[in-house]
């Protein structure tokens, strides 16, 4: 991280998202979601948010950490033509 940090000639970020991705047998985000938060304890970070989540999810994190973004995993599908989006349709989930 400091490396990181270094590089891009920053003494923090400003923004980190932990996105979900779905791992069999490994559905808890507290081991990463703690990472972060303990980077955000530390200043290295200012606030946190997470992609791709289920209430579930962002549930678990609140108790880690105050969540400033959270993205559910029900995003919009994609154009049903190249300039309208399909918003009559159900939402497509995410496993």
């Amino acid at each position: 991280m400091a490396e990181n940090l270094r590089r891009l000639g920053r003494d923090h970020l400003d923004l980190v998202n932990l996105r979900i991705v779905k791992r069999p047998g490994r559905d808890s985000i507290a081991e990463r979601f703690g990472y972060l938060a303990d980077l955000r304890d530390k200043g290295l970070i200012r606030h946190l948010g997470l992609s791709n989540v289920r209430p579930d999810h962002l549930a678990e994190a609140q108790v880690i950490a105050p969540v400033a973004r959270g993205g559910t995993c029900w995003p919009l599908r994609a154009p049903a033509t190249r300039n309208t989006w399909n918003r009559t349709s159900p939402p497509a989930r995410c496993a």
